[in-house]
């Protein structure tokens, strides 16, 4: 089961395990989740290259696993980085919905106490 915790206000996301909706290389499930949260690391790079934001990201390959964070430089990039988080979540909960099996996703604050 693929566990998500987020706080969009936090601008926070961290994915970690397998779905477990089918077999390595042909797991829709975690095709989507990987594919929202590749999109989500390439929006805020590109944000960190205008210098808008700070974004730090890691990925583990065994177990999967993905941290992702933004410092905005200033508060006014603030909302750019909360829509793309926001956007990725709407993904990930339509994901969750249809796979509820699969998927457990919990908010948090900040950072998640990570």
């Amino acid at each position: 089961m693929t566990r998500i915790r987020y706080s969009v206000n936090g601008l926070y996301l961290h994915v970690k395990d397998h779905a477990g909706g089918g077999a390595a290389g042909t797991d829709i499930i975690c095709a989507g989740i990987s594919s929202l949260t590749c999109a989500l690391i390439n929006m805020l790079n590109e944000e960190q290259d205008k210098g808008h934001i700070q974004a730090v990201w890691t990925m583990e390959t065994e177990p999967p696993e993905v941290t992702i964070r933004a410092h905005p430089i200033a508060e006014h990039y603030r909302r750019t980085a909360r829509d793309y988080y926001r956007l990725t979540v709407m993904g990930l909960k339509a994901i969750a919905e249809n796979y509820p099996e699969n998927i457990k996703m919990e908010e948090v604050q900040d950072s998640g106490g990570i």
